[in-house]
């Protein structure tokens, strides 16, 4: 773009730039938030000025950054200041015991205790955790362990107390408590009722979430992700706010698009807000309707299903639709707590 001078050139680099015009190139220029332009180090000179800023990238590549259309990025920063009892760091739940014991050393006596990431088809056990295991981590305290779906949760036998699960709670409409066979008594192990276990679970500290926040936005980052989507279908006004806090203080460095929970969406309309506000660095995106069991309504009838896309056409929103196939399908390593975390801190 001649007659214009970048900000910043990243030269000596192999770029892919995918465009089949100009598969690769040397040099590209930068200004503000745009790119100006592309091509080889003969270029450098019709692009820049004595204020640019040269960075020599010595041979190494250089791509386009990664969207990610299908995250949870706050659920994501509270996995990271959770025990982590993902595959890759236990191997049996003797493993998940010893890192939940070792978490309760530091945790005074009472705190809930949260653990996350589990696979039970994983373990060595073939099995999901069960209270009896947790209560021997930590009888002390009350612990919630998540599976990495973030559609099934283990809680301890003082967590089962606190949360007010016993043998005599019924199966709600949207979940299932697994009982003893014998003695009827609860596993602790229950599936599409984080919700309900979230109501009752306080919420984490605000320096945990600051220093979730941060490690997420540093494995993003480290990893190419240079854009996101949060499709956390309980996302609402605070959580759009709770993203401006972060753009502002500059602590989250992604850019972002926001879908609102479809149950949300005429309080966003309220504030004037719609599918397209915001600006190159945060704004609202689809309104998302789920529709899998942690809702109780899997198959709604044809006039729920009319109801609901009109709300979020008449509140300025384009629609999107998610089932649980679909989220199963796109599901990564590192966006297992759509029911749970992402609500919880922002209270």
């Amino acid at each position: 773009m001649p007659g214009i001078s970048a900000d910043l050139i990243l030269h000596n680099t192999n770029i892919l730039t995918l465009d089949p015009k100009l598969p690769d190139a040397e040099m590209v220029a930068v200004k503000g938030n745009y790119i100006i332009g592309v091509g080889d180090k003969n270029d450098i000179s019709t692009v820049s000025n004595s204020s640019t800023e040269m960075i020599d990238c010595q041979g190494l590549t250089v791509i386009p950054g990664f969207n990610d259309s299908h995250c949870h990025p706050i659920s994501f920063a509270l996995s990271l200041v959770y025990v982590d009892c993902s595959p890759e760091k236990v191997r049996g739940i003797e493993d998940i015991v010893e890192k939940i014991r070792q978490r309760a050393k530091a945790t005074s006596e009472g705190e809930w205790i949260r653990a996350a990431g589990y696979n039970e088809l994983e373990l060595a056990e073939k099995r999901h955790p069960a209270l009896r295991d947790l209560d021997r981590a930590a009888p002390a305290n009350p612990i919630i362990l998540l599976k990495d779906t973030g559609k099934t949760c283990v809680l301890n036998s003082l967590a089962l107390k606190m949360t007010g699960i016993t043998g005599e709670t019924p199966d709600p409409k949207a979940g299932h408590i697994e009982r003893d066979p014998k003695r009827g008594t609860p596993t602790g192990v229950l599936s599409g009722l984080i919700d309900e276990v979230r109501m009752k679970v306080p919420p984490v500290k605000q320096g945990e979430l600051r220093q979730g926040i941060k490690l997420a936005d540093q494995f993003y980052l480290a990893n190419g992700i240079t854009s996101v989507q949060d499709v956390t279908w309980s996302n609402s006004l605070r959580h759009w706010e709770y993203y401006q806090e972060l753009k502002r203080d500059g602590r989250f460095s992604p850019r972002v698009a926001v879908m609102a929970g479809n149950d949300n969406v005429d309080e966003f309309k309220q504030y004037g807000l719609c599918t397209g506000s915001g600006n190159a660095m945060l704004k609202l995106s689809s309104a998302k309707i789920a529709l899998d069991e942690s809702t109780g309504c899997e198959h709604p009838p044809q006039e729920e299903l009319n109801r609901h896309a009109l709300s979020a056409h008449m509140a300025g929103f384009q629609i999107a639709r998610f089932t649980l196939a679909m989220c199963m399908t796109f599901r990564q390593h590192w966006k297992p707590f759509d029911m749970y975390g992402t609500t919880t801190p922002l209270r």
